[in-house]
């Protein structure tokens, strides 16, 4: 069977061939378009041009997008969400973007458009940084952003790579040794991480969150009299870091500084989700003598715990 474009074509002027490449940049835009139809256009047009390459892959794509069509339904029954949803599995990111916006232009409440979209725009960050790299792979910049990028996605291998790619490049920026601590340390390697923020305050001395996680990992550990420094640095510094109040009334707790440990995990209670907080209050006050105020604290950490027990048992509800 012969294609279209395998057909001889008289030689172009210069004015008819200025038309035709318009009329390539207006097909580009025809993003509607059924995609069979778009594709041979395209390769018509190329052809034309005598672009026997950017022909050949119109050809291709029309040819694929025949032998879809006949597997799937018709463009006008598929959902402008599922066009978006299969544009972002393609890796059409782009594509994906503007179907997502005409979609949430009508619906603004489409949580699933708002997600996807969210997704693809994450995505074509990404794209847009690794290119980056390729143009410049001196840019330390791109590789942070990256770094940022792949926590978020919970990729911790590649944001840790990413991370000292950064290290490597920019030994002295502040808040990148806190981030790959904050990281090494989430994912279990407290050595390293102590090395990491450490060496953050080296650099800036006054990094409120560096010294909390200093001490957070060192309480962790049962190390109070190492970790008690740099809480009581980190709330100096920051009062309203309520965490590092939550690990320095745990570290006076295991000193037995009740009263401190009572002062300081009181003014933590406004972070008490999960009733750890009034847990260590509930053993400080029993240590105290004040079993009405240990009954109390006791109590509403029960109740913490059945809400807890409640939400997993009906997570719809």
């Amino acid at each position: 069977m012969t294609f279209y474009t395998d057909l001889p074509f008289p030689e172009l002027s210069d004015e008819c061939r200025e038309k035709y490449r318009a009329s390539l940049s207006a097909l580009t835009m025809y993003g509607n378009a059924d995609p069979a139809a778009l594709q041979l256009a395209l390769a018509i047009v190329h052809a034309r041009l005598g672009d026997r390459a950017e022909e050949a892959a119109a050809r291709g794509q029309f040819e694929q997008a025949v032998v879809n069509r006949a597997g799937n339904p018709a463009p006008s029954q598929v959902s402008p969400l599922s066009r978006a949803r299969a544009c972002f599995e393609a890796q059409e990111y782009h594509r994906a973007v503007q179907i997502l916006r005409q979609v949430l232009l009508a619906n603004p409440r489409d949580l699933t458009a708002t997600y996807l979209l969210g997704k693809s725009y994450e995505a074509l960050a990404v794209v847009t940084l690794r290119d980056l790299l390729v143009r410049a792979p001196d840019s330390y910049r791109a590789h942070q952003l990256l770094a940022q990028i792949y926590v978020s996605r919970g990729e911790n291998v590649r944001a840790l790579e990413e991370y000292r790619e950064v290290v490597r490049k920019e030994p002295t920026l502040p808040g990148v040794h806190f981030a790959l601590g904050n990281l090494l340390w989430r994912t279990g390697h407290d050595a390293d991480a102590l090395t990491c923020l450490a060496e953050e305050l080296s650099i800036n001395p006054q990094h409120a969150e560096a010294s909390a996680e200093i001490g957070t990992i060192y309480v962790s550990k049962g190390e109070a009299e190492k970790a008690i420094p740099y809480l009581e640095k980190s709330v100096s510094l920051k009062p309203d870091l309520l965490d590092a109040r939550r690990e320095l009334g745990r570290a006076y707790l295991q000193q037995k500084e009740f009263q401190k440990a009572e002062v300081t995990l009181k003014l933590a209670l406004p972070i008490d989700d999960d009733g750890a907080v009034r847990y260590m209050l509930w053993k400080i006050y029993r240590e105290l003598g004040r079993p009405d105020e240990a009954t109390q604290m006791l109590e509403a950490f029960r109740r913490i715990k059945a809400a807890e027990r409640k939400v997993r048992e009906c997570p719809s509800q």
